[in-house]
């Protein structure tokens, strides 16, 4: 329903702000208030939360957190409470890193990660930073996800080909690197 909120922040608390959009106060949780400043303008990405009884709107200072927090909430067992709380006690580069070195062990000390829905957290966080990451060519992508690789080979196997070829050479580049790589 929103994408972000521009306006005069009144109030700060720990877990939220109250920010004057154009005379009307909404109250925005956010997991990191360093940056805000009282009486000052900020712009929050937003994320509005409602169901049944609840309308609740959380901010991000970057869009990314806020897509992020997005990935985080599709994993099962995992809410906005405690996307909210991941995100409080990690940054998304931190995320990132576990995510891309494979730590199991760590990944579990994250709250509501558990075994069974380790594979979708990192599958969503690998996915979502190799589709966000500059110049990934989303034909490359398809064709390699058809070949059932995952999203994690194919953003290692990115970095290693040469881009000035085109998208076929690209291709059989990546596939050799893969299943030499599976050869090992």
């Amino acid at each position: 329903m929103y994408d972000y909120f521009f306006g005069k922040v009144v109030t700060i608390s720990d877990n939220y702000i109250i920010i004057d959009v154009n005379n009307v106060g909404y109250k925005v949780y956010l997991t990191n208030n360093l940056d805000i400043k009282l009486n000052y303008f900020v712009k929050l990405y937003i994320y509005n939360h409602v169901n049944d009884s609840i309308n609740n709107l959380y901010g991000f200072t970057k869009k990314i957190d806020r897509d992020v927090f997005i990935k985080l909430i599709e994993v099962k067992n995992i809410g906005v409470k405690s996307a909210f709380n991941i995100l409080k006690k990690y940054s998304i580069d931190e995320l990132f890193n576990l995510v891309a070195c494979s730590e199991e062990k760590e990944i579990l000390k994250i709250p509501k990660i558990t075994k069974d829905n380790l594979k979708s957290f990192v599958q969503k966080l690998s996915s979502f930073k190799f589709e966000n990451s500059i110049n990934i060519n989303a034909e490359f992508l398809s064709i390699l996800r058809s070949l059932e690789y995952s999203d994690k080979d194919i953003f290692k196997v990115y970095k290693l080909i040469d881009l000035n070829k085109d998208i076929n050479e690209q291709v059989k580049e990546a596939i050799r690197i893969l299943e030499g790589d599976n050869n090992e």
